[in-house]
């Protein structure tokens, strides 16, 4: 054995650590599932994540700009069916999700050469191979901020429908089926008990096949009390006599307010397939037509279950919806599925349809960037 002590060592190590190098790519979907992957070709455990070899055919270099300017990163790969499954890819699972990055010697995985956080911001598949973009922090600063005071002016109203900045209680149109209602006894920003109650334990949690939501909402003969009406949550699990969600409220809840626990309405007839996302809902409520346009649909069993879609259109007299995306599995008769009212942001809607114009977030009335800069003319 040879030792080579001073700067010699330092310059030997130098030259032979870039043949030792691999990446560490630790995925956290929004779902919280997390996947540890790496290009090296052999398992490498890493700060108590085992990282298993997949075929990382392509890592672009890292571009970064001056100031607040974005870069970004693409990563190309083949999908294995094990780690990358090609359905996922499909059902947009990796949207969204955080990216840890992390260059080691492998030899010596305790040596760490860089890190970086990264989001996905799309993943597209081509045959078996996969394309991620992968965007940093300054991209989502550069995203409109905003809430009732400052962020971005626009003609439209910015705000979520039934937000906490739009204020309106839309729960009388949440088209839930409720199979049980009630009045709570005590209510938390993430629970809702109800002590006279006796479910079954975890008869409403939300499973792989099923969701069951909560939807905030005062019951006939009761009503006098709104705050945090028109919410609704997904079920996490529940007691005999208490429902946990998997996130909290927006607006904590009256204590005993009225609440509805469905899944939502069966679908009745498949029109067209995903061609054109067409579907009825043949015992949800008839509301006149394109009163649910610009609302979404979560679906609560089936394929697409737990995912959400935009309503394009809406038709009365069948409940007929149309979807505005294609879902990225068939809609099949017996799907569950939640309808939620929409706003198109307007300043006419939300007074005619709505009635919430003293909470209208936009500016109709701002001149456009084409008046600011004309001349003046004559009066």
């Amino acid at each position: 054995m040879t030792t080579r002590p001073g700067i010699v060592g330092l310059d030997s190590l130098a030259y032979t650590r870039a043949k030792g190098l691999c990446h560490l790519l630790l995925i956290i979907r929004p779902d919280g599932q997390r996947l540890a992957v790496t290009d090296h070709d052999r398992q490498v455990t890493f700060e108590g994540d085992v990282y298993r070899p997949i075929v990382l055919g392509e890592l672009s270099a890292d571009r970064r700009e001056a100031a607040l300017r974005t870069g970004s990163q693409e990563a190309k790969g083949v999908i294995d069916s094990i780690s990358i499954t090609a359905s996922d890819i499909d059902a947009q699972n990796y949207v969204g999700s955080e990216v840890r990055q992390v260059i080691v010697d492998w030899i010596r995985p305790w040596i760490v050469l860089a890190r970086h956080r990264r989001w996905i911001r799309q993943m597209l598949r081509t045959g078996a191979s996969f394309t991620a973009t992968l965007e940093g922090r300054a991209q989502q600063l550069q995203r409109p901020q905003g809430g009732r005071f400052g962020g971005v002016f626009t003609p439209k109203c910015p705000y979520r429908l039934g937000g906490k900045y739009c204020k309106k209680d839309i729960g009388q149109w949440t088209q839930l089926d409720p199979t049980n209602t009630g009045n709570a006894t005590s209510s938390t920003i993430d629970s809702v008990t109800d002590s006279t109650q006796s479910w079954a334990v975890n008869g409403y949690q939300s499973t792989a096949s099923q969701h069951y939501y909560v939807l905030l909402r005062p019951n006939s003969g009761v009503g006098t009390i709104n705050q945090g009406s028109g919410q609704l949550r997904k079920i996490l699990s529940n007691t005999a006599t208490t429902v946990a969600l998997d996130e909290p409220f927006e607006t904590t809840p009256a204590q005993t307010i009225g609440y509805r626990l469905g899944q939502g309405f069966a679908v009745s007839t498949i029109v067209s397939g995903r061609a054109r996302y067409e579907f009825k809902v043949a015992t949800m409520a008839a509301e006149v037509d394109q009163w649910f346009r610009d609302g979404a649909v979560i679906f609560a069993s089936g394929a697409n279950i737990g995912r959400t879609f935009a309503i394009a259109d809406y038709r009365s007299s069948d409940r007929k919806l149309t979807l505005l995306t294609p879902t990225p599995f068939d809609v099949a008769v017996g799907d569950k599925a939640i309808v939620l009212v929409g706003c198109d942001g307007l300043l006419s809607t939300c007074r005619d349809k709505l009635n919430n114009v003293l909470n209208f977030g936009g500016d109709p009335y701002a001149p456009s960037a084409q008046a600011i800069i004309s001349p003046p003319e004559e009066v």
